[in-house]
């Protein structure tokens, strides 16, 4: 089998893969440690045996019989697998790369995390920090991937693999300048915005998006200090987060709480479970991200 073997080509999350089917005896139940499909686990099989020109397993309706040179496989790699489950689940990783971490960040939120980045880097100046702005869908996907260490954002249906830490809670508030017509109202409707451009983050858009006066005036501004500037220009009135509200400029906007009309919306940091990768640095970087943050 070793002779037929193209090195090249062959990679450990197969011989992984491999492993917990036949340690198993079966698809599913290793497609369910792995979080992936049954049909993934298959082709990954299938993969692996072409690359050995053997087969591994014989086939039969209820369950998947490892053959001699599946039992050889299975022998030869089980050190070998072992071996990097010690190196991944110790701190010889952080020793690899011990000053590379990741995050992405809303792009709302950016301004509230620089002074807690700047102090951590000063604290660890080793540090090669990547920092990303995504949207939050985007930043999901990146951590599913393995791309980012970690994500700052507003998330929903966050799968189980993932740990989701909240960190800020935060409401919606209208910003007019002041003199407007609104800024003397006691008491705002969602009617009293139908007269009006309506600027917002486009990060806050799907939770008024159904609402009818949003069909007709509504403007999605990308972040908060973008509607600001576009609401400061005369375009509209501003919907912003409450908790990006004091960076309105002073003096020249009125701003009236809207969670009334709207609720809460939470942003939290989300990384991966597993203890593969999982350094101490990471975890120094969460902490000094979350430090005095208004959850």
């Amino acid at each position: 089998m070793g002779a037929c073997m193209d090195l090249a080509k062959l990679d450990l999350k197969k011989l992984h893969i491999f492993n917990l089917v036949a340690k198993h005896g079966g698809l599913r139940p290793a497609a369910s440690r792995l979080r992936m499909t049954v049909s993934g686990v298959s082709f990954s099989i299938r993969r692996l045996e072409e690359q050995l020109k053997v087969e591994l397993f014989r086939r039969t309706p209820n369950r998947l019989i490892l053959t001699t040179a599946g039992r050889q496989l299975v022998e030869s790699t089980e050190a070998l697998l072992s071996a990097f489950d010690k190196i991944l689940s110790s701190s010889a990783l952080e020793e690899l790369h011990p000053d590379r971490v990741s995050i992405s960040v809303n792009s709302d939120l950016a301004w509230y995390f620089v002074p807690r980045i700047s102090a951590f880097l000063k604290q660890y100046p080793s540090v090669e920090l990547g920092i990303s702005i995504k949207n939050s869908a985007d930043a999901l996907r990146s951590v599913e991937a393995g791309e980012t260490d970690m994500a700052i954002g507003s998330f929903t249906d966050v799968p189980n693999s993932l740990e989701i830490t909240p960190i800020i809670m935060t409401s919606l508030t209208l910003a007019v300048l002041n003199g407007h017509p609104l800024a003397s109202r006691k008491q705002i409707r969602v009617e009293d915005l139908s007269e009006y451009k309506v600027l917002i983050a486009g990060s806050s858009s799907a939770r008024i998006g159904k609402t009818r006066w949003a069909m007709h005036g509504l403007i999605e501004a990308g972040n908060c200090q973008t509607a600001c500037d576009l609401v400061e220009a005369g375009v509209g009135v501003g919907l912003i987060h409450t908790f990006c509200s004091c960076r309105a400029p002073a003096g020249k906007f009125h701003l009236i709480d809207l969670g009334r009309l709207f609720g809460a919306r939470t942003f939290s940091a989300i990384l991966r479970k597993q203890a593969e990768g999982r350094s101490t640095l990471l975890m120094r970087l969460k902490d000094a991200l979350l430090d005095g943050a208004a959850v």
